[in-house]
């Protein structure tokens, strides 16, 4: 019997179809991997999410490749029916890495549905059944936090804890964020808003919006395109809404829309393939309505901001 190569041993087991060996890896990298790994059979609910998205990436990348189209709904609807057999598995590591995934990728895939345009938002509809359908993107994102709240004791403990939370000085040199809240915007927003001194969110259901979007403001704006930890800074806004606010939002207030518009124009400085156009879609839609309102406060800011959206996105001046 002659005498293989290594080489040639391999490439015969792999003809016969022979277990491949284990590869080279001390004891805690194994047991990193598998902790990161995720078995398609016992979280179905995720390989179908992970591939709705994966098709609806691509439909972005090549968006004449209608065929992607069906499958991305499949996919999509597959995982929504799966994700609330989901929500009542018992609180642990690795039902808290589960939910923790699903909930973002549900996130992505609302925002992303491509049927999205100017013309499907909320405030252009009549019909009390289409306004719902319209808004529905935005209750799912605001419900976020309550999903979420039962897996809180083991969110430190999850493979996404660590991508939220590393230290904003590994970006480059910072920036200013293209809208910055100078002292006249902030002014505006303030009086806008009827902040006084002693209020609290309960009191000012606008209070909650208005610091988290000049903490978006103040946040300095650099390499956006790595940006999971800004991700996470921006996206509080939508996703720790309080119920008021939301209610505010459906029945179209001025004020809740104006801020809301203000955060998406932020949005599209982050590099979301996925959050842009329909950031962008509702920016515009939300400042066509509020160019008619007759606060001129509320007209001034709607109009600064609808000069910048452009068909590919927003072009920043230095402020208002």
């Amino acid at each position: 019997m002659p005498i293989l190569s290594k080489r040639e041993k391999l490439i015969r087991r792999i003809e016969t179809g022979g277990q491949r060996k284990s590869h080279f890896k001390s004891r805690n990298g194994c047991n990193f991997c598998k902790e990161k790994r995720v078995k398609s059979s016992q979280a179905p609910s995720l390989l179908h999410a992970i591939l709705a998205v994966s098709a609806r990436d691509l439909l972005y990348l090549q968006p004449d490749r209608h065929q992607l189209l069906p499958i991305f709904y499949h996919h999509y609807q597959q995982f929504a029916a799966l994700y609330n057999q989901d929500l009542t598995q018992p609180p642990s590591v690795t039902a808290a890495n589960l939910m923790h995934s699903n909930a973002f990728l549900m996130n992505v895939l609302v925002v992303a549905d491509p049927s999205s345009k100017a013309s499907t938002s909320w405030v252009t509809r009549t019909e009390q059944e289409d306004i719902d359908q319209a808004f529905s993107w935005i209750k799912v994102q605001a419900i976020h936090q309550s999903i979420l709240h039962p897996y809180n004791t083991y969110l430190p403990h999850t493979f996404w804890y660590p991508e939220f939370t590393k230290n904003h000085d590994i970006m480059q040199t910072p920036q200013a964020s293209g809208l910055q809240p100078g002292p006249q915007l902030t002014a505006q927003l303030v009086e806008i808003c009827d902040i006084q001194p002693s209020d609290t969110t309960n009191t000012n259901v606008y209070l909650s919006a208005y610091r988290v979007l000049c903490t978006i403001c103040e946040t300095a704006a650099m390499n956006k395109h790595l940006a999971p930890q800004l991700f996470g800074v921006y996206i509080r806004f939508i996703v720790e809404m309080k119920p008021p606010f939301v209610q505010l939002l459906h029945r179209r207030d001025e004020v809740a829309l104006l801020l809301f518009a203000i955060w998406l124009s932020e949005m599209q400085e982050l590099d979301l393939w996925w959050m842009r156009d329909r950031a962008r879609n509702e920016c515009r839609s939300i400042c066509g309505m509020l160019l008619r309102s007759e606060d001129w406060r509320i007209r001034g800011v709607a109009e600064y901001l609808a000069g910048l959206i452009r068909p590919g996105g927003l072009v920043r001046s230095n402020g208002l």
